[in-house]
């Protein structure tokens, strides 16, 4: 039984994980007064980060349940502007700016996130994962 919920989650979750939106986080976001342009500052972001906890519109899954239900998924956040996705068996190529993580083989496919105190939480209005930053 435990296999087959653990199944059912994550076929949910990556199926709407980058279909979902949701508000971005403005927080490196800096206006330059005299051009107007914006630049992306994410050097707080870069690094490895593992799946915290989740909530799939139904059940939230505290970071206790997500580990005994052995879920793996890990967020590699590059200083290139770039991200993989690794859970299970699959590998997602990502890019990234203030706002969203874009599938890199469709740029229509993004998904919002918000970044605070070293976790990155990409999220719907029904489903969302928190990542926690390795230290």
């Amino acid at each position: 039984m435990k296999k087959y919920f653990k199944g059912l989650i994550v076929l949910v979750l990556v199926l709407s994980l980058f279909t979902i939106t949701g508000c971005g986080n403005n927080k490196d976001i800096k206006k330059d007064k005299n051009t107007k342009t914006q630049e992306f500052n994410n050097s707080e972001m870069i690094g490895t980060y593992n799946l915290l906890e989740m909530d799939d519109g139904e059940n939230k899954y505290t970071e206790e349940q997500v580990k005994s239900l052995n879920m793996s998924y890990v967020l590699e956040v590059k200083e290139d502007g770039t991200a993989i996705l690794k859970y299970e068996d699959q590998v997602q190529n990502l890019v990234y700016d203030a706002k969203n993580f874009t599938n890199k083989d469709d740029e229509n496919d993004k998904v919002k996130y918000t970044y605070k105190d070293n976790i990155i939480t990409l999220y719907d209005g029904s489903v969302s994962m928190s990542f926690k930053k390795d230290k």
